[in-house]
């Protein structure tokens, strides 16, 4: 009996954890030692991502040897969500001064350019007064918003999302006005080269015929070629080694974000 029950707990135990792995994380990585309200951050951040149902990062650093913090903020959110995987990382770098805000996966429907514009301009704001524990909390915050709103639509584009899971599936829309103006504008097309050709090339009568005794000239010349040299030249092409880092390559894949000095 005993050994029945510790089984019992012992596949909860399991379960429960395999859940919580399983569900979105948030993750404040603080390298430069900017804010001081780490655990209201975390707090925070951890609720915005159960809220949007992806993953949410914010890291700071004062790493002297980035160049690009676009490129760093893309390369690190691609390490821990995949290329296009569910998750949001605000990426604040001291040194460079500047900081890079970029969503992939279902979270990037909710953040259009304007919006993201918006949530720049208050991160910025705070960074550039000092304030570092309000830029992270207005980064949440202003996430959080936009995904209340609802998404920023494209024209032009359906989408449906899973109440459950967040996924978002967008479709392209195809009105039947731009059906038939498509149809109408290619055979327009066609018929006016048809047209065309036919104007173009058409003879005068059908028992015409070309006088090509009187337009025509035929010359024959004597020619020789004479075989002078050769040489042949070889080259030894090296094999790729395979070698170098993974990833899956260098592209990042659909997302939304944008950056700005402070």
């Amino acid at each position: 009996m005993k050994k029945i029950l510790f089984f019992v707990f012992l596949f909860l135990t399991v379960g429960t954890l395999n859940t919580s792995a399983d569900g979105p994380e948030a993750d404040i990585q603080d390298d430069a030692s900017l804010f001081s309200e780490t655990k209201q951050i975390q707090d925070d951040c951890s609720q915005l991502a159960k809220t949007i149902h992806a993953n949410v990062y914010i890291i700071t650093t004062d790493d002297s040897s980035v160049q690009d913090a676009e490129f760093e903020a893309k390369t690190l959110l691609k390490e821990k969500v995949g290329k296009e995987g569910d998750g949001i990382i605000l990426y604040i770098n001291m040194s460079l001064r500047k900081m890079y805000v970029w969503s992939t996966g279902n979270i990037h429907y909710y953040l259009g350019q304007s919006r993201i514009d918006s949530l720049l301009d208050d991160v910025q704001s705070n960074l550039s007064d000092g304030f570092y524990d309000e830029a992270a909390l207005s980064f949440a915050h202003s996430v959080e918003s936009n995904f209340h709103k609802g998404i920023d639509r494209k024209i032009g584009y359906t989408y449906t999302v899973d109440s459950s899971t967040g996924r978002v599936t967008a479709k392209r829309l195809f009105s039947l006005s731009a059906v038939i103006s498509a149809f109408v504008l290619s055979l327009v097309s066609a018929l006016s080269f048809l047209i065309f050709v036919v104007n173009r090339y058409n003879l005068p009568n059908s028992d015409y015929e070309y006088p090509f005794h009187e337009n025509s000239s035929l010359k024959l010349t004597n020619a020789q070629d004479l075989l002078v040299n050769t040489f042949v030249t070889t080259r030894v092409i090296p094999r790729y080694s395979g070698g170098g880092s993974g990833g899956g390559g260098g592209g990042f894949g659909s997302g939304s974000g944008g950056g700005r000095s402070f």
